[in-house]
């Protein structure tokens, strides 16, 4: 019963920060394309400089090398495994069917 309730714990952590990994990225994306145009104020410009920390967030959050030895491939996997379900026969025997073997 511990194990459960440690799993469930270690799942909504996971959960909580997910949701806020996607937020942040959100958040700094969208912060980035409205206030692209905006009027600078001068070299201290307030709105540049959050310009500049939302650009650095989502830098921070690119994986770099991660991507292309992890999460490409793992993608990859994920878009063969249909492909080579569809091709394999499902496995039938006497047993999967339920036939009483007698002597």
């Amino acid at each position: 019963m511990c194990t459960a309730h440690n799993t469930m714990k270690k799942r909504n952590l996971a959960t909580i920060l997910c949701i806020m990994l996607i937020f942040a990225t959100m958040f700094s994306f969208f912060f980035i394309i409205e206030e692209a145009n905006h009027h600078c104020s001068g070299q201290d410009c307030p709105v540049c400089a959050c310009i500049h920390q939302a650009e650095r967030t989502l830098r921070s959050l690119d994986g770099g090398v991660f991507h292309q030895t992890v999460f490409m491939p793992f993608c990859a996997y994920l878009l063969l495994i249909p492909a080579f379900q569809s091709f394999c026969l499902p496995a039938v025997s006497l047993v999967s069917q339920k036939v009483r073997l007698n002597d």
